[in-house]
Parts: structure tokens; sequence; C-alpha cells
């Protein structure tokens, strides 16, 4: 008799807790579900929300360039057509309007440079003397502006290494050429309008 009790008892007891492992195991696995379930959720939100950023920050980006090379190509019009343009380089105002140009722009501008189609150095601000190694009629930036007057030529980042400087460092530009029309006296000759934009600028904008 006893025995049968202890088997009943022994029976009752398998089946709790063989109830209990059955509950256990099925809420660990909805429990798991859930996780898996959330996880996802807020890993699809968290990624859309992070490419939602990424392409807000891309169009400020892009609207901040546009507007940065919109300046200098307005800085390249105002010095064409109100410094160089049918005004007599042996004018001195032709470098006084460039200056004036250079002040108020130094902060994004290196040098400012106007050329003879054969290479002479016209006038340049900051006051500045060419190296002696530098060959400006194969200077790519150079050509391009003859090739095609047309257009307004960007380089791409460069140690600036065409005027002599008493600094050690090394400066990185962005050089930006065009093609211009130079008068001395009566005649009108072809010339090339160079514009060091420091890289340190655009960098700290990007």
């Amino acid at each position: 008799m006893a025995e049968k009790r202890q088997e009943q008892i022994i029976s009752k007891m398998g089946i709790r807790y063989s109830i209990f492992i059955y509950f256990t195991i099925t809420a660990l696995i909805a429990i798991l579900l859930i996780g898996l379930s959330m996880y996802d959720r807020f890993s699809n939100q968290l990624t859309e929300a992070v490419q939602n950023e990424n392409q807000i920050l891309m169009t400020q980006v892009n609207r901040s360039v546009d507007a940065y090379l919109r300046n200098i190509m307005r800085l390249s019009e105002t010095l064409y057509y109100g410094a160089v343009k049918n005004t007599d380089i042996a004018d001195d105002s032709v470098f006084g309007q460039m200056k004036l140009l250079y002040d108020n722009n130094d902060d994004s501008v290196e040098n400012i440079a106007l050329f003879s189609k054969d290479g002479e150095l016209i006038t340049a601000v900051p006051a500045a003397r060419l190296k002696s190694t530098v060959e400006i009629k194969e200077e790519k930036w150079f050509l391009e502006a003859l090739e095609k007057a047309e257009n307004l030529h960007f380089s791409i980042p460069h140690v600036q290494y065409v005027f002599d400087n008493t600094e050690t460092q090394y400066r990185w530009v962005i050089s930006v050429s065009r093609a211009v029309e130079i008068t001395r006296g009566s005649s009108v000759s072809q010339g090339v309008l160079l514009i060091d934009i420091r890289y340190s600028s655009l960098e700290q904008l990007l």
C-alpha cells in the first residue's frame, strides 16, 4: 500500500515537473521570439534613422560645397570683369583691385596671379616671385585655360609649388584658372588668371 502511494506521489511529481519544464521552455521560446522581433524592429528603425541623418548631412554638405564653389566662381568673375578686363595692366589700379579682393578673401585664397599667354608673371597678390624651376607654359592649369577659354578650370588638390616663399611648410591648394583678355595700351592679348584656393578652407567645410 505504501509502495503504491509512493509511486502515485512520484507519478504526480513527474507530471508536475514535466508541466513545469514545458511551460518554462514555452516561456523561454516566447521571450526569445519577442526579443528577436523587438531587436529586428529597433534595428530597422535605427538603420532608417541613420540613413535619414546621412541623407540630411549629405544634402547639407552638397549645399555648402555648392555655395563655396559659387563664391569662388563669383570671385573669379569679379577679378576678371572688375579688375582685369578693359583695364590697362600698366595702371596700378589692377594690382590695387586684386589686392582688395585678396584681402577680403584671404581666409580661403592663397594666391591670385595674372599671367601673359607666354607664361610671364604680370602681377600677383600677395607679392610673390616664381620659382626658377617652374615653367608656367607647361603647367596643366595654364594649358587647360588657354585651350578651353570659355571654361573655369579646377585642379585636384596639390602642394603649391609655383611661387617662392620664405616659409618652410608646404601649403595645399586647389588651382582655379581661366583665360582672360589683357590690355596693354591699345593692344589686347590673351592671358591666364590664376586663383589658388586654400585646401584647408574646403577641408574645414567638409
